[in-house]
C-alpha cells in the first residue's frame, strides 16, 4: 500500500545573497546586473514579463542598459518610469530602483508613487522587488530607506514578503572595506550591501492562490 506524503514546499529564497567576492556597491549603479540576475530567477518563471521601473526618467536610459544586460534570461523584460507607466495589470515581476542618486535625491513623494505604479502594473499574484541602499546625513548618521519603502508598498496594498541583503562575500564572510584612518566627521558605517524588499500584488479574489504562487 502505497502511503500518500505530504507536497514538497516551495523553495524561500536565501535571505543573503552574494554577489561577488570584493565588489563593493558602486555608487553610480542604478541596475546592478548580478543582483538583477539573481531576482529575475528567483521571482518569475520562464517567458515572465518582468518590467525594470525607474524612479525618474533620467534613470531610464540605465535601465536600457540593463535590459540589454539581462539578455538571454529567458524572460519578456521592458522598462518603464512611475510617470510614464506601461500597460497596467500586465507585469508578473516588477524590479524598482531606489539605489541612491547623489546628484538627485528623491523627495519623500518618490516612494508612495513609486509603490502605486508598481501595484498598477502588476497582474495579480505579481510581485515588486524594490533595490534601495542606505546612506549616511550630512552629519554622518545612517539613513535606512527600508522602512518608507515598507510603508509606500502596504499603503499601495501590496503585502511584505521578504528582506534579501546583497553583499559582496569573501570565503565564508561579508567583505568589508580596509579600514581607513576616520576624521571626527567620517560616518561611522561602511556601507557593503543592497537591499532588495519584496512585496506580492494578491489576487483579490484568491489570496490563497496568489501567495502559493509567489512562494
Amino acid at each position: 500500500m502505497n502511503e500518500s506524503r505530504p507536497a514538497l514546499a516551495a523553495a524561500v529564497p536565501a535571505s543573503i545573497w552574494a554577489c561577488g567576492p570584493a565588489d563593493f556597491p558602486d555608487p553610480e549603479q542604478l541596475w546592478p546586473t548580478a543582483i538583477l540576475r539573481r531576482a529575475v530567477t528567483e521571482f518569475s518563471r520562464h517567458n515572465a514579463r518582468v518590467q525594470l521601473l525607474a524612479a525618474a526618467r533620467r534613470h531610464q536610459l540605465a535601465a536600457r542598459r540593463a535590459v540589454t544586460d539581462l539578455a538571454g534570461i529567458g524572460r519578456e523584460v521592458t522598462t518603464a518610469t512611475m510617470d510614464l507607466p506601461a500597460a497596467r495589470g500586465e507585469a508578473d515581476l516588477v524590479i524598482a530602483s531606489l539605489l541612491p542618486d547623489p546628484a538627485h535625491p528623491y523627495s519623500p513623494d518618490t516612494f508612495t508613487h513609486l509603490a502605486f505604479a508598481a501595484a498598477d502594473q502588476l497582474r495579480g499574484g505579481g510581485i515588486l522587488a524594490v533595490l534601495t541602499r542606505c546612506t549616511h546625513t550630512p552629519a554622518g548618521i545612517l539613513d535606512d530607506p527600508t522602512g518608507p519603502v515598507v510603508s509606500a508598498a502596504q499603503a499601495a496594498d501590496l503585502l511584505y514578503l521578504a528582506h534579501v541583503v546583497a553583499a559582496p562575500i569573501r570565503d565564508d564572510a561579508i567583505a568589508t572595506p580596509e579600514r581607513a584612518e576616520h576624521g571626527e566627521r567620517e560616518p561611522r558605517h561602511a556601507v557593503v550591501h543592497t537591499d532588495l524588499t519584496v512585496f506580492l500584488r494578491p489576487d483579490d479574489q484568491h489570496l490563497p492562490a496568489a501567495l502559493d504562487s509567489a512562494a
